[in-house]
């Protein structure tokens, strides 16, 4: 393996334009000496697999990773034996948490290099790679016996072992969220290299949006989060971006700030206006239904489930270091300096300093003395040397009890700086941006009481309502052959959209009306049963009848809320031809119909 050693600042610079070079192919990994020592906290022989995936650079000196830092993104940088990855696509916005700094492991540098190996291999182009181990690869079948970090071990049918590897084929997701022990995988064997390529590793973006449809919801797994732009993965190999517009209309928003890199959450498929497959999450309802997970073996576990990150995937930000922690020390000057020594050769005496200089004493020959017999010169000039002696120890104690100041201070403020991360939790991180990003989708998209005002009448706005929702909601597959939309069908009664308002002025409330009519008129309720549709009954019977209206039309509930305070109902009328009148919106213990 190459190791570029950065010895000059010259070299330093071309780094770092390297870093920034948006022609970059290859991520670049740096590395950095541990204090007092020549020996990098991680054994070279242990990235030796990265080396055609990957650059490798060495700090040589301390000096140098000072001069390092400011150079970068703030905490960007690495030092003291840390070791950090840059991938293509570096830039000034590229935020900190983004990029792991990987600290030296206490006695284990094993571990170390596992670390930084599995960030080089979820960083790196290992399109290549993988193109050139299907090609040699053959089709093969077998049962995954077990796992170690970033591989899987798979025992092939015709008896020889071979190995998944995360890199190549499910980039920073843990293999123990696809496998367990005994599953069972099809999929192609390498024998050269040992590598097994499970079929599930060759979905496309295609094969996704075929799988859920368009415009339903499915799950993601957050692997970018910059400034602007964003990348979820849809399946564990099927990676897409996602921009601040997909997620917020506040165009001061950004996407770091709503995003959590590992995190799981909910995006919706749908086509843009060039026909392109993207994700978006500005347009997503609270009630609205989350697909679930694809698995990757048949009859196995979804592969995201929402609520469980990536582990350890957002690293904490770098701890300040200043590398040498001890309080600065001087050893002060001597005060006594030896008397010049006669000579009958000396001319003059020693020249005396200037103010605020010490005194300049000869490099070579010997030092000139004062003339014979002028002893009181002598004594002058010795008395001089300790004035100036004193001035210098003077300045040079100042000095060292501002630096040892300094210090203190550098100190305290590292321990607040510590105390206060330590206080926000990865945890909290994620509920803060999520917190964010409900409330940008809430405060940035046009409402279902909003889109009120576009229309004429109550009535073509809840229609225009129900069809924007037949839409998006059901496959088109589901609208074209089994619950279709016919606003024929149906009709408002007089008191429906006073009591509407009056019980569902809540947005989040008159969504799911909507959708529970939706689901009623569609005929859809009749399968999915989710809103318990029954018969209203007189309740002033012994054995209460069925409600029924003068013309053929019987009275039904139908549940809009469930286990909640003041829980909304929906009455309605239905005719023997199976036509609907919407009658109400009530609360649970109103039963008029």
């Amino acid at each position: 393996m190459r190791l570029n050693e950065i010895t000059l600042t010259s070299e330093l610079q071309r780094l770092v334009a390297e870093l920034f070079s948006s022609s970059r192919k290859k991520p670049i990994c740096v590395l950095t000496l541990p204090f007092h020592s020549d020996v990098p906290a991680v054994d070279l022989s242990d990235l030796e697999e990265a080396a055609d995936a990957c650059d490798f650079y060495l700090l040589t000196t301390s000096d140098l990773t000072r001069e390092f830092e400011p150079m970068l993104p703030p905490n960007t940088h690495a030092y003291n034996g840390a070791i950090r990855v840059y991938p293509a696509g570096f830039t000034s916005e590229t935020p900190a948490y983004s990029l792991p700094l990987f600290q030296p492991h206490a006695n284990n540098r094993r571990k170390l290099a596992e670390d930084v190996m599995a960030e080089i291999w979820t960083r790196a182009d290992l399109s290549e790679l993988k193109a050139v181990q299907v090609q040699r690869a053959k089709p093969a079948k077998g049962k995954i016996t077990g796992f170690f970090p970033a591989r899987a071990w798979v025992q092939l049918d015709s008896g020889d072992i071979a190995t998944i590897r995360q890199e190549v084929s499910f980039p920073g997701v843990p293999l123990e969220w696809l496998y367990k022990k005994g599953d069972k995988v099809t999929g192609r064997f390498a024998q050269t290299d040992g590598a097994f390529i499970p079929d599930s590793a060759e979905r496309t973006l295609a094969d996704v949006f075929d799988l859920y449809g368009v415009n339903n919801i499915a799950l993601a797994l957050v692997t970018e989060a910059g400034r602007q732009r964003g990348k979820v993965k849809l399946l564990p190999n099927v990676e897409v971006e996602i921009t601040r517009d997909e997620i917020s209309g506040n165009p001061r928003d950004l996407v770091e700030d709503l995003l959590e890199i590992g995190e799981v959450v909910p995006v919706r498929l749908y086509r843009d206006p060039q026909g392109r497959s993207r994700v978006r999450m500005d347009d997503i309802d609270d009630d609205e239904q989350v697909l679930p997970a694809l698995p990757l073996v048949e009859g196995g576990e979804p592969w995201l489930i929402e609520g469980r990150d990536v582990p350890n995937y957002v690293p904490d930000e770098p701890e300040i270091s200043t590398e040498d922690s001890a309080p600065i020390e001087f050893e002060p000057i001597a005060e006594e300096l030896p008397a010049p020594a006669a000579s009958s050769t000396a001319t003059s005496p020693i020249p005396l300093p200037g103010p605020g200089k010490l005194p300049g004493l000869p490099t070579t020959g010997q030092q000139p003395a004062a003339p014979a017999g002028d002893k009181h010169l002598e004594a002058f000039a010795a008395s001089q040397y300790r004035k100036q002696l004193e001035v210098a120890n003077a300045r040079l104690k100042a000095m060292t009890d501002l630096a040892n100041s300094y210090k203190t201070k550098w100190d305290g403020a590292e321990a607040d700086l510590r105390s206060r991360r330590s206080s926000v939790s990865p945890d909290t991180r994620k509920s803060e941006k999520k917190a964010k990003r409900e409330a940008a989708r809430s405060d940035n998209r046009s409402t279902t009481w909003s889109r009120r005002d576009r229309w004429e009448t109550d009535q073509d706005w809840f229609r225009e309502e129900l069809r924007r929702l037949w839409i998006s909601g059901y496959a088109a597959s589901e609208r074209r052959e089994k619950y279709g939309f016919e606003p024929t069908t149906f009709s408002f009664g007089p008191e429906f959209f006073a009591s509407l308002r009056d019980v569902a002025a809540d947005e989040s409330v008159v969504r799911k009306v909507v959708r529970t009519v939706l689901d009623i008129v569609t005929g859809r309720e009749a399968d999915a049963r989710r809103h318990e549709v029954h018969p209203l009954r007189d309740g002033l019977q012994a054995n209460p009848d069925p409600v029924l209206r003068g013309d053929g039309a019987e009275s039904f509930r139908a549940y809009v809320e469930q286990m909640s305070a003041s829980a909304r109902r929906l009455h309605f009328w239905k005719f023997p031809d199976n036509r609907i009148e919407l009658s109400r919106v009530v609360r649970h213990d109103d039963y008029k119909p």
